[in-house]
């Protein structure tokens, strides 16, 4: 018996690398995407193209390219091929059911400043909110730890592949967000003053106790100051929450004090800051499209916005700033584009621009040889509610596009008498 468990136990040793290294080769492998219609996100568009990927990243991409033996060829004749999309702000992988509080790890509410906390201490890459949202050719979101505070932690940047968080991670702590709407009746602060108040006084204080140190040292400071530090500093940006028009000029003049990298999130007041937007040079996550619209405003107003933003020169991407409706993110590009933004600068907005904004444009954000191979094939136009995600690649490889919806539909597709 016992010589019965020991074979066993070694079969079982021996079957674990044998998966490990099954899953390492098809990680690695070199693939091409051949025949489809690429839009590279850069304006160039190639018909009858071909994206040659290796090592989890783009080799080479154009017409007429020879598929090397040993490549997995991925026919996409008659479809559309689009970079990965990206989420610039959302909780995915830090909520799973709504209602039930103990699978919530966004919005730590005991704190009117968080700057401490990490987003990527949270995140569950088993969730399945994950599968849902990539299955609409989101490859990457940037994850807040919530906005339930004044001032919020840090946050992450994921691919949406992966088991461990550390397969996922594109770069953690690189922004903080900042909410101007947090207040609470009865509790400091509770008004647009004494948020504002609030603010200053923690960017004060960072920067008082900096003057006194003799050596400035950053790691005598705690790990809310050093991060203010850093925002200070310009070494993260500062994503911020404002929703009306006094809430949108309140940002601005704070992050003109303090010289913040800012990231504007604007609410329904955006349509009064337009002069004053553009003249910040701040970039804009548009994040209400489908937020029903304040007293005295059109039916219109904020479908509008991503429109009128960008013709006054302003940039922009988009957010879902949620977790279970984040795959709805690239409906609301569809209706900018249906009241004034024009189409490829709504493509863009979800790829490239993002990844400007986001700062990982180096390797990501579009179809080009050298930056990190996050490809979506398009049975048609990625834009129409109709077409869907045929193959998506992440890091390289191609990813599962099964979701925790599709598994409950099969389940009880099939009604018994």
């Amino acid at each position: 018996m016992k010589g019965i468990r020991a074979m066993k136990h070694f079969k079982i040793l021996v079957f674990i690398p044998i998966v490990f290294f099954c899953y390492a080769a098809l990680s690695a492998q070199s693939a091409a995407i051949t025949g489809g219609y690429i839009v590279t996100g850069t304006g160039e568009k190639i018909k009858n193209g071909t994206i040659l990927i290796k090592d989890g990243r783009i080799e080479k991409v154009g017409r007429e390219i020879g598929v090397p033996e040993g490549y997995k060829v991925i026919n996409a004749s008659g479809k559309t091929i689009w970079p990965g999309r990206i989420d610039t702000l959302s909780i995915i992988g830090l909520s799973e059911i709504g209602a039930v509080a103990v699978t919530n790890d966004a919005n730590e509410k005991t704190s009117t400043n968080t700057a401490h906390l990490r987003a990527a201490d949270g995140i569950n890459p088993e969730s399945s909110v994950i599968g849902v949202t990539r299955n609409n050719g989101i490859t990457t979101t940037q994850v807040m730890q919530g906005r339930a505070a004044p001032i919020n932690g840090l946050t992450a940047i994921i691919d949406l592949d992966g088991r461990r968080l550390d397969q996922m991670m594109v770069a953690d702590g690189t922004a903080i967000v900042l909410n101007l709407n947090a207040m609470e009746r009865g509790k400091y602060p509770s008004t647009r003053p004494g948020i504002m108040a609030f603010m200053r006084q923690s960017f004060f204080d960072i920067q008082n106790k900096l003057e006194k140190a003799e050596d400035k040292k950053e790691n005598e400071l705690s790990l809310k100051d050093q991060t203010l530090d850093k925002a200070l500093k310009g070494e993260i940006s500062v994503f911020t929450f404002c929703d009306a028009n006094q809430d949108i000029r309140n940002a601005i003049t704070l992050g003109r004090e303090f010289s913040l990298k800012m990231v504007l999130i604007p609410g329904r007041g955006w349509s009064r800051q337009i002069k004053m937007i553009k003249e910040s040079g701040y970039p804009v996550l548009v994040n209400s499209t489908f937020s029903i619209p304040g007293e005295h405003l059109t039916y219109d107003h904020n479908y509008r916005m991503a429109g009128d933003l960008h013709k006054a020169g302003i940039p922009l991407a988009f957010a879902s700033c949620t977790a279970h409706n984040a795959r709805q993110m690239p409906d609301a590009v569809s209706m900018s584009i249906t009241y004034g933004l024009p189409y490829d600068i709504g493509m863009q907005a979800l790829t490239l621009s993002a990844a400007r904004i986001l700062g990982i444009d180096k390797d990501y954000g579009s179809i080009e040889a050298g930056k990190i191979a996050n490809i979506a094939v398009w049975s048609g136009d990625p834009l129409q509610i109709s077409s869907r995600v045929d193959n998506l690649i992440i890091r390289g490889k191609e990813v599962s596009l099964q979701s925790r919806q599709e598994l409950l539909r099969d389940r009880y597709e099939e009604i018994d008498d």
